[in-house]
């Protein structure tokens, strides 16, 4: 091989800004992605890589090779921080420290071999992105075991990139700008077509999956609806309603309002996908003090560390307790919602005492729609129990950040 071709496998130096464009156009495709449509961390973090690896090709490209490795050695860290993030790999400590490591042993190779040797500068941004690589094909691999999607693509494009790294270096003499330009073009632009390609494609599996909930949520509520103000309620409230108005006029009055309150509710957030936690509970309100007055029974709501800036799936609670009242033999007794919230996750805990008739967890029609509900709006990121507990009915629904 001719010493004027020494490392220029693939790119002429004016191709450089074509490479720093495609690269600055990717991280900005991304963060459109972020900003746009879903705010994951796992998009940063790969507009990260891109971006500091197009400002790095810059300093290489006019010789700043120390520059270059500080920036480089970011871009590294970032493209290993997004195959973990991508694949929920949950060791935020080990990785902490495994970017400490490169940085450390980046510094300690410029001050034991010099910051002026070019070659050795080069040498060690070469070793950072072959085990960067490494690293990634690692948490690919160990992500095909768990059926993680886009894991196998991932995989095999790492460890082809990975080969290439050392096919290249075989067929270079030695360690140049332009040598490392080509590699770093050619493995950036593998990766941004492979990454981009999964995400895409992610996010349409998501989008068909959310827009399937959103149909069955439309078709529970509309039976939610209907039992609402099925034949036999509306019957049974209007009876009442006819023997007050005779007897009790105030009362019946006041029944009425209550009454409809709850109808103008149930039709004003029946189309919503979240509503303020505070407009849910006075409804709930609302029901109880209906029911109450209907059924000549002592019921109560308690709210415990309710943050007024939370927002839920409509009528979750309500139908919680609509159903608690129904299955309830008891003259009296209390619901309590209480909510906590930590970094990661935020739960509600509902509370029904005394114990109700039911002595198992059926999945009627109630649980079917609050299940729907917190489909459509978190996807799979919650979780419900309910359990009876001493004298008690649990519901906890938890739901992460």
């Amino acid at each position: 091989m001719d010493k004027e071709k020494i490392g220029t496998l693939f790119l002429a130096s004016p191709e450089i800004y074509l490479v720093i464009g495609i690269l600055l156009a990717s991280s900005l495709f991304f963060l459109t992605i972020y900003f746009g449509l879903r705010k994951i961390h796992t998009y940063l973090f790969f507009s990260s890589y891109t971006s500091f690896c197009a400002i790095s090709l810059f300093f290489l490209s006019r010789n700043q090779t120390i520059i270059f490795l500080i920036l480089f050695v970011i871009a590294c860290i970032s493209l290993l921080y997004f195959f973990a993030a991508y694949f929920d790999i949950e060791k935020s400590k080990m990785l902490t420290a495994f970017s400490f490591l490169m940085i450390g042993f980046t510094f300690v190779s410029l001050e034991v071999f010099g910051r002026n040797n070019e070659t050795i500068v080069l040498l060690i941004a070469w070793l950072i992105f072959s085990i960067t690589l490494m690293s990634s094909s690692w948490i690919s691999l160990r992500s095909i075991k768990n059926k993680k999607y886009g894991s196998k693509l991932f995989f095999f494009t790492t460890f082809l990139i990975f080969i290439l790294n050392f096919f290249f270096l075989s067929n270079s003499l030695l360690f140049s700008n332009s040598f490392l330009i080509s590699n770093i073009s050619i493995a950036s632009s593998l990766l941004i077509i492979v990454v981009s390609f999964t995400v895409l494609r992610d996010i349409q599996i998501q989008n068909d999956l959310l827009n399937s909930f959103k149909l069955k949520a439309i078709l529970l509520e509309n039976e939610m609806l209907k039992k609402s103000i099925q034949p036999h309620y509306l019957i049974n409230t209007l009876t009442v309603l006819s023997e007050w108005i005779e007897e009790q006029p105030s009362l019946a009055v006041k029944q009425i309002d209550l009454l409809s309150k709850e109808f103008r509710y149930i039709t004003k957030v029946a189309a919503e996908k979240l509503i303020p936690i505070n407009d849910e509970i006075k409804i709930c309100h609302v029901h109880i003090n209906m029911f109450n007055a209907k059924q000549t029974k002592n019921f109560v709501l308690k709210t415990n560390n309710i943050n007024t800036n939370t927002y839920i799936p409509p009528m979750i609670f309500h139908t919680l307790i609509e159903n608690g009242l129904t299955h309830s033999i008891a003259d009296e007794g209390s619901f309590v919602i209480e909510q906590k919230e930590s970094e990661k996750e935020i739960s509600f805990c509902i509370v029904a005492e005394p114990l109700s008739e039911q002595e198992s967890y059926e999945e009627g029609l109630g649980i079917k729609y609050i299940k729907s509900r917190l489909d459509h709006a978190f996807l799979d990121n919650w979780q419900m129990t309910s359990i009876a507990k001493d004298n008690s009915w649990e519901t906890l629904i938890t739901i992460e950040k």
